[in-house]
């Protein structure tokens, strides 16, 4: 493992909780359609995310540079894909979050079957053979 101190307003302290803040916010939604059977719809949607959230980072920075005056038509323009692609980033968060709970529970109900086996044992404290039923629901 590796050491780093984490003294206030180092660097560190200052992006740790946007990065951890952003990595649940593009990859969290999808975690549970990772357990259902729509797993390549968890990571088309994780992927798509990121890309537009980036793609559009990228995209404004490219029209603003890293110093725009406010009022400027390159700073609003940039605003506007940036809080454009922030929108959908955030829009189709939700709507995963919203919706996986039904995609989840189809794959369960699916899944689960009620079986029953009757299995012959040995009992050890008695030195007896014996049966063991098994109910699975």
């Amino acid at each position: 493992w590796m050491y780093v101190k984490n003294t206030p307003g180092s660097l560190l302290a200052r992006t740790l909780p946007a990065l951890l803040i952003m990595t649940g916010v593009l990859f969290g939604p999808s975690l549970g359609y990772l357990n259902s059977d729509r797993a390549g719809h968890g990571w088309a949607m994780f992927v798509l995310r990121t890309g537009v959230l980036f793609g559009s980072s990228f995209a404004a920075m490219g029209i603003c540079g890293w110093d725009c005056s406010p009022g400027s038509g390159d700073a609003v323009a940039g605003a506007v894909i940036g809080l454009a692609g922030l929108g959908f980033t955030l829009g189709s968060a939700i709507h995963d979050i919203a919706t996986v709970k039904r995609s989840v529970r189809e794959t369960n109900r699916a899944r689960q079957r009620v079986s029953a086996a009757v299995l012959p044992t040995y009992i050890a404290a008695t030195g007896a053979p014996g049966v063991a039923v098994q109910v699975t629901f």
